[in-house]
């Protein structure tokens, strides 16, 4: 038996490179577009929740007459990334009997909220839910600056925050349209 013999059962060196290379290029193909599909069903799920969040407030609100108090986290809903829901709610409308359906009175303007998107800037803004998305650097307080009114700028740049909210007019038709 001749100890160079090619009749040995297994594989050489290239073919085992060729099926490599052939295995890293389909992998190059799958791969982005599972992480992006998984992103994508996150996002989804984001956006759910925060859909689930605010008809709580609504139903909060349509039986109390006013908005839950506000505490920047007294959701006790989670995103898809593990961190609770951001909500803020304009100070003069927390509380049971802060809105009145029989004399809905305007409230100071200066106490309601901002929220600036990509296309517009929404004023009079009676509350704001917020998911800080999933970049883990984010501070708790990006977008939002203190002031008078207090603003959440949604088109910050870099930002991957997702946000629903209300204004105030629209608020109060749903709450009085219910009585």
């Amino acid at each position: 038996m001749d100890m160079f013999s090619r009749n040995r059962g297994g594989f050489t060196l290239m073919e085992m490179a060729v099926v490599l290379v052939v295995v890293g290029m389909i992998s190059l193909a799958v791969v982005p577009a599972l992480v992006s599909e998984v992103k994508r069903g996150k996002l989804d799920q984001a956006r759910e929740l925060l859909a689930s969040a605010e008809r709580q407030v609504l139903g909060y609100a349509m039986e109390h007459k006013g908005l839950p108090a506000a505490d920047g986290a007294a959701l006790d809903n989670r995103d898809p990334w593990q961190r609770p829901l951001d909500y803020y709610a304009a100070g003069s409308l927390a509380g049971p009997g802060a809105m009145n359906c029989d004399t809905p009175e305007v409230p100071d303007t200066t106490t309601l909220l901002r929220v600036v998107t990509p296309f517009e800037q929404v004023d009079n803004v009676a509350f704001v839910i917020r998911s800080r998305g999933h970049d883990p650097r984010a501070p708790r307080n990006h977008g939002y600056t203190e002031g008078a009114p207090p603003e959440f700028d949604a088109s910050a740049s870099g930002s991957d925050d997702l946000y629903a909210f209300m204004t105030y007019y629209r608020l109060l038709h749903i709450i009085c349209r219910e009585e």
